[in-house]
Parts: C-alpha cells; sequence; structure tokens
C-alpha cells in the first residue's frame, strides 16, 4: 500500500518525472553503471517538493542534491535544482542545473524554454536565440517561439531576420497588430518607410478605426521631418477618438516640433485627463512635465492646471491625491495638501506616509486633537505601526491619558526590537519613553527604576533619559553615587540646561551635600524661562534652603513654586502650610 501512495503522489506532484523515460532500476553514464534506489529517490524527492512548496527553500535543495547523487541524470531533478538556485539570486549554478536538464531531456519544451527565458534575463541574447531556434525545429507549431525570436532578433540588431520570423508567424496566424507593428518598426530601422507604411496599411484594411495605427503612421512622417503628412494621419486618428490621451499626446509633440508651445502644452494638460491612458503612463509624463515646467516662471500655475486634470479622470488613485499634496506643500498651500493627504489615506489606508505627514502638519499648525485623531485613524487603517503607535504614545502622554500612554509604549515596545535596522530607533525611545511614563505619568516609581536598566543600556547617550533614570534613584533614595554620575554626565553634555541642572541639585541634595546643591539650583533659577519649568526648580530650592537651616527663605520658595504651578501638589501645599520639609 505505500508504494502505491509514493507513486500516486510522484505522478500527482511532477509528471514530467514520469515521462522523462529513465530506468529506475540501472542507468549507464560512459562506462560506468551505478544503481538507482527507487525507494530513496521518490522519497526524497517527494520530501524536496513539499519542502519547496512550504517555503523551506535550504531544506528543498539538499533533498534534491541527495536525488542528484542517485540519479544524476535525472532532467527533472536538474531543472527543480536550477529554478531554486536561479531563486536563491545564484544565477550561474541554476543555468547550470538548466542546461543539465536540457541536456537529458531535450524534447521537453518547459525546459528549453526556461533557458532561453534565463539567457534572455542575463542579456546573453546571442546563446538565447541558438535556444529558441532548436526549440522551433523541435516543435515547429510554438507560435510563441517565432515571436520571441522576432523580437530577439530585433532587439541585437538583425532586423531583416525578425522580419523573416515576423512573416512566418503572419502565415500562420493571419494578419494581426502586434506583427504588423514589430515589422513597420524593423522596416523604419532599415530605412524603409514605405514598406513601413504598407504593413500598417495592411493591419487598417482589417481595422480601420484603431487610432494606434494612425498615430503610428503619422509618427513615421514626424520623425521624417514630413509635418503635414503626419498631421493628416493625426487628423485622422482625432475623427475617430478625439479624446484619447494617445491623440492628445501625438498632438502636443506635433505642435511643439512646429514652435507652436501654447497648444502643444494644452494637449499635455488634455492627456492627463484621457480615459483610455494607463494612470502609470500619466505618472512616468507627469514627471517629464514637472521636469520641463521647472525651469518657467509659470511652473505652478502650469502644475496645477496638470494636476487637476489628472484627478478629474483619476479621482480613486490614491497616488494622484498623494503627488498633489505633495505639490501643494511645497507651495505651503496646507489645507488643500492636507484635505488630498486624507483622501488618499482612505483610497489607500496602508499609505503608512499619507498618514505620517497629515499628523506631522496637523501637529505642527497646533492642531493637536487633529493629529492625535488622525494617529488613532491611521492605527485602525495599520494595526501596529511603529511610527503611528509612538505617536499615539507621545499624543496620550501630552492628553495626561496615563494608561493609554504606558499601553502604546509597551505595544511599541513589544512589536520592534532596538536592533532593526528601520524601527530599532522607536523601539529605544519607547524604553526612554517607558521611564518617562512611570516617573511623570504614573508616579510608579519602583517600575520606573526597573525600566531604566533597558532604557540606560539601549540610549546610553540620551541625556534625557539619563537625567530620568538619575532623578528617579534619587526619588527612590537607591545608588545615590549612580544617580550622581548619570546626572554628571548630562551636565558635561548640556552644563545651562536647567533641568539637568536641577536634577543634579536635587541628588547633591540627597547626598546632604547642601552646599553644592545650593551652587547648582541657583544656577538652575538664573537659566529658567518658563513658569511651569521654575515652579519644580522653586520647589526644590526650597528644600535645600531648609536643609541649608535658611526655612523662611524656604518657606519664601515652596511658595513661589506654588504661585507658579498650575497646579498645586499636595507635598507642596504641605510644605507651605507646616513651613517644613515633607517627603
Amino acid at each position: 500500500m505505500r508504494n502505491i501512495h509514493t507513486f500516486v503522489c510522484l505522478f500527482l506532484m511532477m509528471l514530467p518525472t514520469a515521462m522523462a523515460g529513465q530506468d529506475l532500476s540501472t542507468n549507464t553514464l560512459g562506462e560506468e553503471e551505478y544503481v538507482i534506489v527507487p525507494s530513496k529517490f521518490d522519497s526524497s524527492f517527494i520530501e524536496a517538493l513539499r519542502q519547496k512548496h512550504a517555503g523551506n527553500i535550504a531544506e528543498s535543495i539538499e533533498l534534491l542534491k541527495k536525488c542528484y547523487e542517485l540519479n544524476p541524470q535525472s532532467a527533472i531533478v536538474s531543472f527543480e535544482l536550477g529554478n531554486l538556485y536561479l531563486q536563491q539570486k545564484e544565477p550561474a549554478v541554476g543555468l547550470s542545473y538548466i542546461q543539465n536538464a536540457v541536456r537529458f531531456d531535450p524534447s521537453n519544451y518547459f525546459y528549453q524554454d526556461k533557458l532561453a527565458v534565463v539567457l534572455k534575463a542575463y542579456n546573453r541574447i546571442p546563446e538565447s536565440i541558438e535556444v529558441l531556434e532548436r526549440m522551433l525545429l523541435l516543435l515547429p507549431d510554438k507560435d510563441n517561439v517565432l515571436y520571441e525570436l522576432a523580437q530577439l532578433y530585433a532587439r541585437i540588431g538583425e532586423n531583416e531576420k525578425s522580419i523573416e520570423k515576423f512573416n512566418l508567424l503572419e502565415k500562420r496566424i493571419g494578419l494581426n497588430r502586434a506583427i504588423s507593428y514589430g515589422k513597420s518598426e524593423q522596416y523604419i530601422l532599415l530605412g524603409k518607410p514605405k514598406k513601413a507604411h504598407k504593413e500598417l496599411d495592411a493591419m487598417l484594411q482589417k481595422t480601420p478605426t484603431d487610432i494606434s495605427l494612425w498615430i503610428a503612421k503619422g509618427n513615421i512622417e514626424l520623425d521624417r521631418g514630413k509635418l503635414k503628412k503626419a498631421a493628416a494621419f493625426y487628423q485622422k486618428a482625432s475623427d475617430i477618438n478625439a479624446e484619447s490621451g494617445y491623440v492628445h499626446l501625438s498632438w502636443a509633440r506635433y505642435y511643439e516640433l512646429i514652435g507652436d508651445n501654447e497648444k502643444s502644452e494644452q494637449y499635455i494638460c488634455k492627456l492627463f485627463g484621457a480615459a483610455d491612458l494607463p494612470f502609470q503612463d500619466k505618472l512616468d509624463y507627469l514627471e517629464l512635465i514637472a521636469s520641463y515646467y521647472g525651469r518657467r516662471t509659470d511652473a505652478v500655475e502650469k502644475m496645477h492646471a496638470v494636476f487637476i486634470s489628472l484627478l478629474e479622470a483619476n479621482s480613486t488613485e490614491y497616488l494622484a491625491h498623494k503627488l498633489y499634496a505633495q505639490f501643494l506643500i511645497d507651495q505651503q498651500n496646507f489645507p488643500v495638501a492636507m484635505e488630498h493627504l486624507y483622501s488618499a489615506a482612505l483610497l489607500q489606508p496602508d499609505c503608512f506616509e499619507c498618514w505620517a505627514t497629515l499628523v506631522e502638519l496637523h501637529h505642527t499648525n497646533g492642531n493637536v486633537d487633529e493629529a492625535y485623531r488622525i494617529v488613532l485613524e491611521g492605527l485602525d487603517a495599520m494595526p501596529n505601526q511603529p511610527a503611528l503607535t509612538y505617536y499615539a504614545a507621545v499624543f496620550a502622554m501630552s492628553k495626561g491619558e496615563k494608561d493609554t500612554s504606558l499601553q502604546y509604549v509597551l505595544q511599541l515596545i513589544e512589536h520592534t526590537e532596538p536592533e532593526d535596522a528601520t524601527f530599532g530607533e522607536l523601539n529605544r525611545l519607547a524604553y526612554a519613553m517607558l521611564v518617562d511614563v512611570y516617573l511623570r505619568n504614573k508616579e510608579d516609581y519602583p517600575k520606573a527604576l526597573d525600566a531604566c536598566q533597558d532604557a540606560i543600556r539601549l540610549n546610553t547617550g540620551n541625556y534625557m533619559v539619563l537625567n530620568n533614570c538619575a532623578y528617579t534613584m534619587g526619588l527612590t533614595n537607591t545608588t545615590l553615587e549612580e544617580a550622581e554620575r548619570l546626572s554628571a554626565k548630562t551636565l558635561e553634555g548640556d552644563p545651562l540646561n536647567t533641568t539637568y541642572l536641577d536634577t543634579y541639585a536635587y541628588i547633591l541634595l540627597k547626598q546632604k551635600r547642601y552646599d553644592e546643591a545650593l551652587f547648582f539650583i541657583e544656577k538652575a533659577v538664573e537659566y529658567s524661562k518658563n513658569d511651569q519649568e521654575r515652579s519644580v526648580i522653586f520647589e526644590h530650592y526650597g528644600d535645600i534652603l531648609y536643609f541649608s537651616q535658611q526655612p523662611e527663605k524656604a518657606v519664601e520658595m515652596w511658595e513661589k513654586a506654588a504661585n507658579k504651578s498650575d497646579e498645586i501638589t499636595l507635598i507642596l501645599q504641605q510644605k507651605i502650610n507646616k513651613k517644613k520639609y515633607v517627603e
């Protein structure tokens, strides 16, 4: 029963193995005779295919190599190995195995075709042609082989041979637009415009309303400098479909050549609104037009018209809105830019750049609530996106949403790694924020202290992290020497920073080094600029004065701290009421 199952699987999974015609009991390579063990070969081959389909390429290659050792002349094994090595970006090894497969089974169309494709991909065109010519002898009914040969001969400048292959194909399948175009192009390269026209005319007899053929005829004459003839052919196309983007493009080129730039630009603008021109083609033209208009004084006005035309015809293309928004940002037209960015984000919810730019614009304009709303909407579309999660944590913290900010910080840590090339910096910032959240928002000093271990390790040069951790150590009266070392390091990097001066003074206070503490807190008072900053500094100033045997002046500083603060803490109020230091 097991053997029946094995061979049924083999037949279903890889029919070419059965067709290879190999004797699985014995085989001969030159003078040497060797024995093939069917069960080992079959089981290894089936497992190799299973591993390949599971995405385990390395394991599949090893198993196929084992099969190759058991039967070095198995075409299917060489073919599979070749494909996998090509997939692994090892072209030389992959190509050699594909060549083996062709040598072992020269009548197999798929092997020959793969070899031709690989050779073409690596620009070995003559060799690819050689393989295709061999295929044509073996399989003369393959129309696609003839067409590919015609294309490759054209690519290496063998125009006559290209036409010969196109003619053979045309005799077989009849008039065809691709063939007529191909032959026409080769005749133009050979300097035979009349024959090029003849090919297109033959096709026009069959499809007289095909505007691309009339445009092609116009292009032949335009390139020859026969402008009136070119215009006549373009007019034929225009009579059939005046709104075609291809017609607009032809007229734009024509009017540019005769020096009528105004009309040329009118047609350029029209082509972006054409329904028959692929959107990607419009984007390619947009880049060229932007470069062209960039040298003009009326560039902004012209590009506005182009974008409006593009959006009218492609209102559901997110990239049209995004590109227009970028253009508007350059013109500092932020309100309209934000409208189009939001449209782009709704059309393409995974457009991170759309969400991030929107957040930045709203935040820059002082609209923090709207920036926060956009971040949350972006996270609904892109859950756990690290940058958006970081923004959410920052905004939640600024709005006093303590639990929410903590949730986002922990989420960011969970979904990023510090070594990650893209989001490693955000991971490190998340650990820094974790200290801040526990310290200031949650007032959970033990957890803040625990978080400091990772935060300091990952942010050795981040003075704010060092300051926060030093302050946390001071608050918890733990490792005060380490706290002083960290705080001193921040002052080495930024000696006039009032926050760092305040922290250093506070740690010296905890170490009972009151004179030194007084010196640094007075420097902090001297350099402080805003009331909120001064409130904390004045409170610590009062603490230091109290322990410096100046209780009356201490109360005066505590009262100043209360006057500078929007919200008086319970401890500060107790200090003022009791006129003494309170922990």
